[in-house]
């Protein structure tokens, strides 16, 4: 299945880009009740504990950006309507809205040009509406060192979605260090 892998690369991709924690975005597979057979897969977002408590710790499901199931060369993507409603659907994916509308469901074939852009797309949604386990905080101490780099430097990017200077940081206000009172250029 050469779609895992392909997802996999694309989780990796992101992580390293948005500089995410080990395994921040990982590919969990689903089994029966009986544990012996996958019947899915899920995208989910690891948050782990911060101050970490172990370098190795196991990934768990934190929140789940969407569950994936092969159909005859087809992946079957559920993601919530809300979601579905904020994001472009690949010009060549079949849409089905679940009859709670809670959920719709992305028909596209396996082997999709468009696959990778719709899974990004998913996952920087997510990520942007995750809401960490601190739930809010004003700062971890590294003011300075953030105002200077304009962007957060915390070692935890998924916990540090907690940090309301953070937020200050990605809407391009700067109120400390050398850059204090600069607007970034990309928030002009």
């Amino acid at each position: 299945m050469a779609w895992i892998s392909r997802i996999e690369e694309i989780l990796n991709g992101i992580s390293r880009e948005l500089e995410l924690p080990k395994k921040g975005l990982f590919l969990k597979a689903n089994t029966d009740r009986s544990g012996n057979k996958t019947i899915s897969y899920s995208v989910c977002i690891f948050e782990p504990d911060y101050p970490a408590k172990n370098d190795n710790q196991t990934p768990v499901k934190n929140a789940v950006v969407m569950k994936i199931k092969e159909k005859a060369g087809f992946l079957e993507i559920a993601i919530s309507s809300v979601q579905a409603s904020d994001i472009s659907i690949p010009s060549d994916a079949k849409i089905k809205r679940a009859a709670s509308s809670l959920f719709t469901y992305i028909s596209i074939e396996a082997d999709s040009i468009y696959l990778a852009g719709f899974i990004r797309d998913n996952c920087n949604y997510a990520l942007a509406h995750y809401k960490p386990k601190a739930g809010k905080f004003a700062c971890c101490s590294r003011f300075i060192e953030c105002s200077d780099a304009g962007k957060c430097v915390h070692e935890n990017k998924i916990y540090s979605k907690a940090c309301q200077y953070r937020i200050n940081l990605e809407a391009g206000r700067i109120f400390f260090g050398k850059n204090r009172d600069k607007i970034t250029e990309d928030k002009i």
